[in-house]
C-alpha cells in the first residue's frame, strides 16, 4: 500500500507540483499524468478466484481496478519471499530469489504488469495486455544483460592483450608506457558510424600533472601540533587538491581516514537536528492557533475561520514530517548500530549518507518555509498560492526522505521501517 501511494500518487504529485512552481510545461501535447488514490483502486481484497482469473487470462487488458489489486497482491508475495530470504533462519542458497527479474515467474511478471498497466493509465497511453507486457519486458532486460555482455568480452580480450604483451609484468614505466600505447579502448556506438557499432581508439599517455592518470608527489609542510587530520582534510585535500573522497595512509596498510567514515553518524545526528526544528516549527503554529482562537472568542469576525483552518493544516502537516522525521533518526540509529556490531547488510557509501543528510535538511527548510509562509498568509502578506508551494515543497522534501531511509534499513522489516511506513503514508 505505502508502494502504491507513494508511486502512483506521491511521485506524480510531486512531479506536477515541481513543473508549476518552475513554470515548466513538460505535458504540451498530451494531458499532465493523474495521481492514482489507492482507497478509489482498491476497494477489497481480491479473492483467490479473482486473482486466478486475472493470472491465467494474460490476452485480455486489465481495468485499472484490476491492475492496482493485482499489484498489491503479487507485491505481498514478493514482499513475504524476500522476507522469508532476510530471515536468520534462511537456507543459504534459497530455490527461488526474491527479487530477480524473470519473466517466467509468474508473480514478477504479474508485479511487472500491474506496476505498467497503472502507469499507462496514469499517462493517458493505450493500455497494454499482460502478454504484450511480458513480450516487451522479456525484450528489453535482455538487451541490457546482452550489451553488458558484449563489452565485458571486449575488456577480457583487451585484457589478454595486455597480458601477453608482458604490460603486468613489465617494471620499467617508460616500457609499460610503450607498450600500453600498442593497446586499444573500445566502445559501442548507440549509432552506425562509418560501418561500425564498434569504434577503436588509441589508449592516450597519461597526462605527468594529471593526479590519477600519473603519479605526482605534492609535498606539503605542516605543524603536527596544531593541524589536525580533520583540517588537513578538508584544506589541502579537498578545498586545494579537489579531492572528492580521499582516504589518507601511513604507508602502504595503515588506513587512518577514508571518507564516510564518520557520515552514518552525522546522518542520525542531522536527523535529530531537524527533529528538533520541526519540533520547533510545531510549536510556533500551535501558539499562532491558540491565539487565533482567543482573538475569535473576542471578536467573532468570520474570516477568522479561514485563519484557523490555515494554521490547523499547517500543524497536521508539521506534526506528521515530526513523526517522520524521528522515525527516520531511529532507523538510522538502527543502521548504525547494525554497523558497529558487524551486522551490517550494505556497505559504507558516503554519497547515500550525504544524500540523507541533505533530505533531513531539506525536510527541516520545507517545514520552516511552511510556517513563514502560513504565519505571513494569516497577516494577509501573501496569497494563498504561497501556501500550496511550501505544502508541495515539504511533500517533495519528505518523498526524498522517505526513499533515503528505507533504501538501505538494516531490518526492511522491523518495527521502526513500520512506523516509518505509516508515518509516510
Amino acid at each position: 500500500e505505502a508502494l502504491f501511494r507513494s508511486y502512483f500518487g506521491l511521485e506524480v504529485l510531486v512531479k506536477r507540483a515541481l513543473a508549476e512552481m518552475e513554470n515548466v510545461t513538460p505535458w504540451t501535447e498530451t494531458p499532465p499524468p493523474t495521481p492514482l488514490r489507492y482507497d478509489d483502486l482498491v476497494t477489497e481484497t481480491p479473492g483467490p478466484a479473482t486473482l486466478a482469473r486475472l493470472s491465467v487470462d494474460d490476452q485480455t487488458v486489465w481495468t485499472m481496478q484490476e491492475a492496482a489489486a493485482l499489484f498489491v497482491a503479487a507485491g505481498d508475495v514478493l514482499a513475504a519471499r524476500t522476507k522469508a530470504h532476510l530471515s536468520p533462519t534462511a537456507e543459504p542458497s534459497p530455490p527461488q530469489a526474491p527479487l530477480v527479474f524473470d519473466k517466467d515467474d509468474l508473480e514478477v511478471m504479474q508485479f511487472v504488469a500491474a506496476a505498467a498497466s497503472l502507469r499507462l493509465g496514469q499517462f493517458d497511453i493505450a493500455a497494454q495486455s499482460a502478454f504484450q507486457i511480458r513480450a516487451m519486458a522479456g525484450n528489453i532486460v535482455p538487451a541490457v544483460a546482452t550489451t553488458n555482455a558484449v563489452i565485458a568480452g571486449l575488456v577480457v580480450v583487451e585484457a589478454l592483450k595486455l597480458i601477453l604483451n608482458g604490460v603486468v609484468d613489465t617494471k620499467d614505466s617508460d616500457e609499460r608506457q610503450e607498450r600500453l600505447a600498442r593497446s586499444t579502448n573500445a566502445y559501442l556506438n548507440k549509432h552506425w558510424s562509418g560501418g561500425r557499432k564498434i569504434a577503436l581508439a588509441k589508449v592516450e599517455r597519461p597526462n605527468p600533472e594529471c593526479y590519477v592518470c600519473a603519479h605526482p608527489a605534492v609535498s606539503v609542510a605542516l605543524d603536527p601540533a596544531s593541524v589536525t587530520l580533520g583540517a588537513f582534510v578538508r584544506a589541502v585535500l579537498k578545498r586545494h587538491l579537489h579531492f572528492t573522497q580521499p582516504s589518507v595512509t601511513l604507508g602502504d596498510t595503515n588506513l587512518v581516514y577514508e571518507e564516510g567514515d564518520d557520515l552514518e553518524e552525522l546522518a542520525e545526528s542531522e536527523l535529530k537536528k531537524a527533529a528538533d526544528v520541526i519540533a520547533a516549527s510545531t510549536r510556533r503554529l500551535l501558539e499562532a492557533a491558540e491565539r487565533n482562537k482567543a482573538k475569535v472568542n473576542m471578536d467573532g469576525l468570520d474570516d477568522i475561520d479561514i485563519t484557523g483552518a490555515i494554521l490547523e493544516a499547517a500543524t497536521a502537516i508539521s506534526q506528521a514530517c515530526s513523526s517522520l522525521v524521528q522515525s527516520a533518526a531511529k532507523a538510522q540509529s538502527e543502521r548504525t548500530d547494525a554497523k558497529k556490531t558487524g551486522k551490517a547488510m550494505y556497505r559504507k557509501d558516503p554519497m547515500w549518507a550525504n544524500g540523507l543528510i541533505s533530505a533531513a535538511q531539506n525536510v527541516a527548510g520545507a517545514v520552516q518555509q511552511l510556517v513563514i509562509s502560513s504565519n505571513k498568509a494569516v497577516n494577509g502578506e501573501v496569497e494563498e498560492v504561497e501556501i500550496t508551494a511550501a505544502a508541495k515543497g515539504v511533500g517533495a522534501a519528505t518523498a526524498q526522505l522517505v526513499a533515503a531511509s528505507r533504501a538501505k534499513a538494516a531490518d526492511p522489516f522491523s518495527s521502526t521501517q513500520v512506523s516509518l511506513k505509516k508515518a509516510a503514508s
